[in-house]
């Protein structure tokens, strides 16, 4: 089977097996690409780590995104998977891979080693799927709470792999004299 269709090729696409046609201009294709563009930011992640209990925790996260992209494709409503269960679970990630990290008094510089920058890139991908969600009418609430403690957990994901790889968090503080830019 090849894997071109041309269906789409005069602006329309077909969700859930071409059980509906929409416009690609649809604020569903947005987010469903959105959703794809952090779920391979992720997969990215993924190839750069070697913690393995990180990796299985990655796996579970990209599998999640394909369940709500499903539900927001307009495929079966698996409310049940997200009544607060995976969320509960993301406080619980957050509060464990915080409890050895330094707290925050300032801003920190997104980056450090190769692998928490690409965790960086994936939270501020997380973050405009987040702003996206809400051009959506009809949207499962927890589906947003999800992403937002989502892009917390990949905030401190970062932090936890620099912590771990020895590298420092770089501060954000406000120029009070002339840059040398400027």
């Amino acid at each position: 089977m090849a894997i071109y269709t041309k269906r789409g090729d005069k602006g329309e696409t077909e969700l859930i097996f071409g059980r509906k046609k929409i416009l690609k201009s649809d604020p569903r294709i947005s987010i469903l690409g959105t959703i794809d563009e952090l779920n391979s930011h992720l997969g990215l992640v993924f190839s750069l780590l070697k913690d393995k209990e990180v990796k299985k925790i990655l796996e579970e996260i990209q599998g999640t995104l394909f369940e709500i992209s499903s539900e927001i494709a307009g495929g079966e409503n698996r409310n049940f998977y997200l009544k607060g269960i995976k969320i509960k679970n993301l406080e619980r990630l957050i509060d464990r891979f915080s409890k050895n990290l330094p707290p925050l008094k300032n801003f920190i510089f997104p980056g450090g080693g190769q692998t928490a920058a690409e965790v960086h890139i994936a939270r501020a991908v997380c973050r405009r799927l987040e702003r996206e969600l809400f051009s959506i009418n009809k949207l499962n609430p927890n589906i947003g709470a999800y992403f937002n403690r989502l892009s917390d957990f990949l905030f401190v994901l970062a932090r936890f792999i620099n912590q771990k790889e020895g590298i420092s968090e770089k501060i954000w503080r406000v120029f009070r004299k002339k840059s040398f830019l400027l």
